[in-house]
């Protein structure tokens, strides 16, 4: 055992004359006693690891015992210990810990993916509260996140091989929309030309004037909610009010300043 355990049970003192008396003498000589201690643990620190570990295995109850009541009575100390720890050691404690997560994640990946999933499928409503916190908190972190990310992958090949794909996708099904949806195409046609001819335009959504070089034609009602490909359905916007509105209907997505055509 270490030099700390060198101290002498107190409350066998008052069994007999010897006991006492060890228990003065140790009072009296407890510096003197620690230093030796101290020095003997030094000398034989091998043998009593080899010790203390036999008596951890062939005594566990005891030594789980002493544990707690150490942890009790010296709680805050090993509280304000170990953050301090942390505090010094914070990349190396992270980058132990990330590895030792991957390693983990890899031999347990079918286990831990089936636990995430029966958590989700329990607390549906708290993962999505959750989420929507993180995100009002850490607004300007994820946006650098997704900076960060398409800077360093918008030239892979795989990543512009999607990109396209996705392009192509959403205009065929445009087209499919536009040409399902189409009444007198020649009429809009002629509409857009003479819109464009024109210096500038007022936005229907928010009223500003903007030049014809900006401006885009928005379905009031989108296409892929059933609205008509005609000049009744079709309005000039700005692209910040027709990026901004996508599909959504109009009642649903209100602007200050806003119109609502009635069809």
């Amino acid at each position: 055992m270490d030099f700390q355990s060198a101290s002498i049970d107190t409350s066998q003192s008052s069994r007999n004359p010897r006991a006492e008396y060890q228990r003065q003498w140790y009072l009296e000589n407890r510096d003197r006693r620690l230093v030796q201690a101290r020095l003997n643990h030094e000398k034989n620190k091998e043998k009593q690891a080899i010790q203390n570990r036999e008596w951890a295995i062939n005594h566990p109850e005891s030594r789980r015992a002493t544990q707690r009541r150490r942890h009790a009575k010296h709680r805050g100390a090993r509280n304000y210990a170990w953050r301090e720890y942390y505090r010094k050691n914070k990349a190396a404690i992270l980058a132990q810990k990330s590895v030792y997560n991957k390693r983990r994640y890899t031999k347990n990946k079918d286990m831990l993916l089936a636990k995430t999933r029966e958590w989700l499928l329990k607390n549906k409503r708290r993962n999505s509260d959750q989420q929507k916190v993180y995100r009002q908190k850490n607004l300007q972190k994820r946006l650098e996140n997704c900076r960060e990310w398409y800077r360093k992958n918008r030239y892979k090949p795989e990543f512009i091989l999607k990109r396209r794909r996705s392009d192509i996708l959403a205009q065929q099904k445009r087209r499919a929309l536009k040409s399902g949806a189409a009444i007198n195409l020649q009429a809009i046609k002629q509409w857009m030309d003479k819109v464009k001819n024109k210096r500038a335009a007022k936005c229907y959504h928010c009223q500003n004037r903007i030049p014809t070089t900006e401006i885009h034609f928005d379905h009031i009602v989108a296409l892929s909610a059933g609205g008509e490909h005609s000049i009744r359905n079709l309005c000039v916007s700005c692209p910040s009010c027709n990026l901004k509105k996508g599909a959504k209907p109009l009642r649903l997505w209100v602007k200050t300043g806003q119109q609502i055509l009635e069809l």
